[in-house]
């Protein structure tokens, strides 16, 4: 009989594998690298346009405003006239961002900032619409505001941010350093001084300080929120520095607080944008 002749098949079972290819058997897979999130764009080009119109209207106003102030005409005085329009600019910001988020700590610091919102209206209308009024009333409604404010700061911050042991230590003791701080200053300072009206000015320098540490002094925040990091830092500066006595005069102490109230106004202008593309591509 003719010899039978193995097919292709067989001749693959029964050869002997050489020893590369038992190598290449054991290798283990390669694993399949998973693709990058797509990152979310926040500085379309739409929104830088529309962020730089914004300052550069705001600061042409600010600097009108303040030399008609300096030329004393009298529908622009006093000058707590302006800041309570612009703050209601900042207030309506706070509730755009109120309703716009999703997350649980932008909705209470737009809660927070909101309240601070309220205050700070009370503040000017108090100054524009009352002339006289008592300095214990006034040091209230100038510290509560900034006390408001930090617990603002302290939720938005934390807001997609990774918090690492620094961040955890710093927000924690916030509080106690504040509260050691005006403690010092109480008792550092001369009896004749420990008045009421000193120890809530003191609270308010102290709260404002706070807040500027609470964004510059974490790299966390200066990684993932750069922008917000440097206006609202940036806004509690200005506001130290032209709420210590005699520090800034003339046309300065009118233009100095509307580019704070600027700096808050963009700082929610983006948040809020971020908050919208990343609801867009979620």
């Amino acid at each position: 009989m003719p010899e039978r002749i193995a097919t292709p098949i067989e001749q693959a079972i029964h050869t002997p594998m050489l020893a590369p290819e038992l190598e290449e058997l054991k290798q283990p897979e390669t694993p399949i690298k998973a693709l990058p999130e797509k990152e979310v764009i926040i500085w379309t080009p739409r929104f830088i346009v529309t962020f730089a119109l914004l300052a550069v209207i705001w600061l042409s106003a600010g600097s009108l405003i303040a030399q008609g102030l300096q030329n004393h005409l009298p529908f622009l005085s006093p000058n707590s006239k302006i800041l309570l329009v612009e703050t209601a600019f900042v207030f309506g910001g706070w509730i755009t961002l109120l309703f716009t988020s999703r997350n649980t700590w932008l909705r209470l610091g737009s809660i927070c900032g909101g309240a601070w919102g309220v205050l700070s209206l009370l503040n000017f209308a108090l100054r524009t619409f009352t002339p006289h009024l008592d300095d214990a009333l006034i040091a209230y409604f100038t510290t509560a505001p900034s006390i408001v404010l930090l617990g603002t700061y302290a939720c938005l911050s934390i807001h997609r941010t990774p918090i690492k042991r620094w961040d955890s230590y710093f927000v924690a003791l916030l509080p106690l350093v504040g509260a050691l701080v005006v403690l010092g200053l109480y008792f550092f300072s001369p009896l004749d001084a420990r008045s009421l009206e000193n120890i809530e000015s003191w609270m308010g320098i102290t709260a404002r300080c706070l807040g500027i540490a609470i964004w510059w002094l974490r790299p966390s925040c200066w990684k993932t929120q750069t922008s917000p990091t440097i206006l609202f830092g940036l806004a509690s500066l200005l506001s130290l520095l032209f709420s210590i006595p005699k520090l800034i005069t003339g046309a300065d102490s009118v233009f100095l607080p509307q580019v704070a109230m600027l700096c808050f106004f963009l700082a929610l202008c983006r948040l809020i944008q971020g908050e919208l593309r990343h609801q867009k591509y979620a």
